[in-house]
């Protein structure tokens, strides 16, 4: 069967967990496998696209960790080795990743394990719907009704002074983001750094 192991955000970690408590609750197993979990998260996500549904990717990919109940002192910026097992889901994975560099131009290349966060942080909102409307694009409601989400570009602005409205505002609470922690060349200055700011997702024995 196939196996390969990705290097992501130590947040999907904690992700993962939640994960695997829907999987049990959506009767997929009692002891779910991190793939298990991960399969029905996709299979989760494409019923609310299929119903109709629309996930703010650039958006869902910015939000802090706090969003998804994980505290402030856990340490997401460290790595955590997330193993897929079968070619199903990593086809699929390969399938979403394509999709999601289309309606997101700007970040090239996209690795596996920014997808696999993706779907775990979709997951966790889906599970959660009422707390994320801002990224959450239900079928049969109007975008105007949810509550505005925030443009990505302002976690990276010091200098942003545009007004924020009163549903905006209450995501924008968190400190301003220095985009110079991101640079690629201070984390990994003799490799190839993919969109989570690790190594590349080539395959782990």
């Amino acid at each position: 069967m196939m196996q390969r192991s990705f290097q992501t955000a130590r947040e999907c970690a904690v992700l993962a967990h939640y994960s695997a408590a829907q999987a049990v609750i959506d009767g997929v197993s009692n002891k779910p496998s991190p793939s298990d979990a991960l399969m029905n998260e996709l299979d989760r996500l494409d019923r609310f696209e299929r119903d109709g549904g629309t996930v703010l990717s650039d958006v869902i990919m910015a939000l802090p960790p706090s969003r998804f109940h994980i505290p402030p002192s856990f340490p997401c910026g460290q790595r955590f080795v997330f193993s897929v097992t079968g070619a199903e889901l990593i086809d699929r994975l390969n399938a979403l990743r394509d999709r999601l560099s289309v309606q997101t131009p700007s970040i090239r290349p996209m690795y596996l394990n920014y997808v696999i966060r993706y779907v775990l942080r979709c997951g966790y909102a889906l599970s959660h719907e009422k707390e994320f409307r801002d990224v959450l694009i239900v079928a049969g409601t109007d975008a105007e009704n949810n509550p505005a989400a925030f443009d990505p570009s302002e976690l990276l602005s010091a200098t942003a002074t545009r007004a924020a409205d009163p549903a905006r505002k209450k995501h924008m609470t968190f400190a301003r983001i220095d985009p110079s922690i991101f640079a690629p060349s201070d984390l990994f200055p003799n490799g190839k750094v993919d969109t989570e700011g690790f190594a590349d997702d080539s395959e782990m024995l």
